[in-house]
């Protein structure tokens, strides 16, 4: 008899893994909990609602096959293993036999004075559709110059924004791409309009404007925080599961609890890589897994990034 599963968090690889468990001949039942009032829905693809390309029903995954019950807006705060236990916000309790934790990960936001003023700019963190609603406000300034950063002032500068980008590092996405590389990054995000500001932080918010770290002060009406994200562990760790950079899982997605597996952006995996290939991968081993087969996790070798610029892709190890 196929086990009764319990998934935390409905991202895109908890999306997927209820879909291969259906594939693979699970019958059992599924629970999905949800933190996020909507369905799951396709992250990758945030900046196109942010700049207005796509409406943000569009970025919706589909249904779930017959039998999988999604709670959305259920935010999971604690698992108790010893009794097998899950605690939800409003106080609620509900068991679990196997339970996957696909939490994701989380925006790492930088320390700003004053940004508890109800006069500020509007402050997004475009880690959700929450964060991701279409910017009506100017002049946009965007603080971190990594991947997403970029991505987000690149389109909100060809949609016609007055934009600045913010980014302490000496070239925009300075992680991934040598000077070369930078240095286009940087004449493509003239072309489309956005001032580049490197090697300076963001130290304050005013009504109005932010402050950087050499005293200066820029217009913005609207204020997107880019400074990347972290595995989400807090779940983990009230389960008193290993810990890194992420939840510990081996080859087959296990923690160190029989019960308890985990998968997507959340986990420290052997060879993982924080892609969507990579999560819909994981997804499928561990549905082989959880139907009674074999799902070891076979990690990708070099993985291409492809970011939203035109003619530009990084190479990962």
């Amino acid at each position: 008899m196929s086990p009764a599963i319990t998934v935390v968090g409905y991202g895109p690889a908890a999306h997927r893994l209820v879909q291969r468990l259906h594939h693979h001949g699970h019958r059992g039942p599924v629970t999905v909990f949800g933190g996020e009032p909507q369905p799951a829905y396709n992250r990758a693809q945030l900046l196109s609602v942010l700049d207005g390309t796509l409406p943000s029903g569009a970025l919706a995954l589909g249904p779930l096959p017959p039998g999988a019950e999604v709670r959305t807006g259920s935010r999971i705060t604690a698992v108790d293993p010893g009794r097998r236990l899950l605690r939800d916000g409003d106080g609620g309790v509900h068991p679990y036999e196997v339970l996957v934790l696909a939490t994701g990960s989380r925006p790492v936001l930088p320390p700003l004075s004053g940004a508890g003023d109800r006069r500020l700019p509007d402050i997004r963190v475009p880690h959700t559709l929450a964060g991701a609603e279409p910017v009506d406000r100017g002049p946009v300034v965007v603080v971190g110059g990594g991947l997403r950063g970029t991505e987000a002032a690149y389109a909100l500068g060809r949609a016609g924004h007055e934009v600045t980008l913010v980014h302490p590092g000496a070239r925009p996405m300075h992680r991934l791409l040598d000077d070369r590389a930078g240095a286009l990054v940087t004449a493509l995000l003239g072309e489309a309009g956005v001032a580049v500001e490197t090697g300076r932080r963001a130290v304050a918010v005013e009504p109005g404007k932010i402050v950087l770290d050499d005293g200066r002060l820029l217009a913005a009406g609207t204020l997107l925080l880019c400074t990347g994200s972290e595995p989400d562990t807090v779940l983990a760790r009230t389960a008193r599961l290993a810990v890194g950079h992420g939840i510990v899982v081996d080859d087959r997605l296990r923690t160190g609890d029989p019960h308890i597996h985990a998968l997507g952006d959340c986990v420290e995996a052997p060879g993982r890589h924080a892609t969507l290939a990579s999560a819909w991968d994981q997804a499928d081993a561990l549905a082989r897994t959880l139907s009674g087969g074999d799902g070891r996790h076979e990690p990708a070798g070099q993985v291409v990034v492809r970011p939203r610029l035109p003619a530009l892709a990084a190479l990962g190890p």
